[in-house]
């Protein structure tokens, strides 16, 4: 208990003098305190998608149509917010761009709200674990930190589900999903991860952006 009090207090010290130093502004509306500030967290919308996410056919609510299961083998996706959402946007890119990975603590309690208004259709088996979508090692080194990674923290927290980050490794370089068109971004990920050992049964993958 000690050992944890002084990791606590160290923390604190050094979030105050980041603090003082760096004040936080809000991504959005620049008030001062937090990257997110409660207004601009009450004002995003989560979207409730009835199609599949492959092929567009309409499905039950975040579920990919059975065609598309068969051949992806994932069974549901579930994005939080639309990317056109400015500020979706801007949080994705002081995520990645800006370096700002404590963006995630001012994000927990509307992830929290997420898992908890749609509880009833995560299916989470026995053994199901997270697995971060894997970086390149030099694109993960010049961050810092692999922004799925941190993302899967705060929904292990949430789920109280294991995180995996030794089984897939990304094995190829690839350009940017978002600057291609959709026919473009399959091929452009053909052969781009790697399997190091054999996997969960159950597994929800993590991202920070579905394209």
């Amino acid at each position: 208990m000690e050992k944890y009090n002084i990791k606590n207090q160290i923390r604190r010290v050094g979030e105050n003098f980041q603090d003082y130093f760096f004040p936080k502004n809000c991504l959005n509306c620049h008030e001062e305190g937090s990257w997110l500030c409660k207004s601009c967290k009450d004002s995003l919308f989560f979207i409730d998608t009835k199609s599949c996410p492959f092929c567009g056919q309409i499905t039950d609510l975040f579920c990919s149509c059975n065609k598309c299961q068969k051949i992806i083998g994932i069974k549901k996706v579930f994005p939080l917010f639309k990317y056109g959402d400015p500020l979706a946007q801007k949080i994705i890119k002081g995520l990645k761009y800006r370096y700002l990975d404590d963006i995630l603590l001012d994000l927990e309690p509307v992830l929290r709200k997420f898992f908890y208004k749609y509880n009833n259709l995560i299916e989470i088996e026995e053994n199901t674990v997270l697995i971060p979508v894997p970086l390149r090692r030099y694109k993960q080194c010049e961050r810092g930190f692999n922004q799925a990674e941190k993302i899967a923290e705060v929904i292990s927290r949430i789920l109280d589900i294991d995180i995996i980050t030794d089984t897939v490794i990304k094995s190829k370089l690839t350009i940017n999903q978002a600057e291609l068109a959709l026919k473009d971004r399959y091929n452009n990920l053909q052969n781009a991860f790697k399997l190091s050992c054999k996997p969960p049964k159950n597994v929800i993958i993590i991202d920070d952006v579905f394209t």
